[in-house]
């Protein structure tokens, strides 16, 4: 994982490509008889989120050119008329579906965006739905490439570290009927993206989804060379020991 592709003015265009990839991907992959499709869920944000802040200011009625003064009963200050914007956000993620039986979804694919991983209305949004899944008989995988904000995914942020140690990036698979346990693939900033595994049903071979591939094809697509700076440190930064290991790769690559 390139950490540059993190940054907010990248990561846009990033979690759109990276879907589209994955979506193209399973395609190739799945056996007759199945299909991954794009879905999205909306949810309105409140005016307070960060990631969406929007406020309008009214102008009051002019009289005659003039800006009108109402009168407020006497020790209330007149206050200005403020109208608050409600964005709908829109939260694009795959779905996997058995043909034969319709609405049948076999497995959901989430990849986590900043929204799903700040307290919020993203946040809740996601949770709920997670949540859903989890009781469900869908198989649920969420991919996390984000190193900033709330810990997310199913899978318990302490038992991955306590089995794996320092990790900046997560894969949670959970299988339907599985309870509480999950797969994860946990990766630092260093190692290269795993291959993961894409539950079906009991008659049907797992199928395999190489992350590592995808992302280095949104890289190349989006012609990311050209648009991000590598002579500034990435956003979020890195543990002082991988900006180091990054600015030495960097310059072996002829970035500084």
């Amino acid at each position: 994982m390139d950490p540059y592709l993190e940054n907010p003015d990248h990561w846009r265009g990033i979690h759109t490509s990276l879907i589209f990839c994955c979506f193209e991907a399973l395609n190739r992959a799945l056996p007759p008889g199945f299909v991954a499709r794009i879905e999205e869920r909306i949810y309105l944000t409140a005016p307070e989120d960060r990631f969406y802040p929007d406020i309008a200011i009214e102008r009051l009625p002019t009289l005659g050119g003039r800006q009108a003064v109402l009168e407020a009963p006497r020790g209330i200050d007149i206050p200005l008329s403020v109208a608050l914007e409600v964005r709908e956000v829109r939260q694009r993620f795959i779905e996997i579906v058995e043909l034969a039986v319709p609405e049948r979804v076999i497995t959901a694919l989430e990849i986590l965006s900043p929204t799903n991983k700040t307290p919020g209305d993203g946040y809740a949004e996601y949770r709920r739905k997670q949540a859903e899944y989890l009781k469900s008989a869908t198989h649920l995988l969420e991919i996390d490439l984000l190193r900033a904000g709330t810990h997310t995914v199913a899978a318990s942020k302490s038992e991955i570290t306590a089995h794996f140690g320092h990790w900046d990036y997560v894969v949670c698979l959970h299988r339907a009927g599985s309870g509480l346990t999950g797969d994860t693939w946990p990766r630092t900033v260093r190692q290269v993206l795993p291959q993961v595994l894409i539950p079906l049903t009991e008659t049907h071979p797992d199928i395999r989804l190489d992350l590592q591939s995808i992302i280095s094809r949104v890289y190349e697509a989006g012609a990311m060379e050209r648009s991000i700076d590598y002579s500034l440190p990435p956003v979020p930064a890195l543990h002082p020991e991988d900006a180091e290991w990054a600015d030495a790769l960097l310059q072996s690559h002829g970035f500084r």
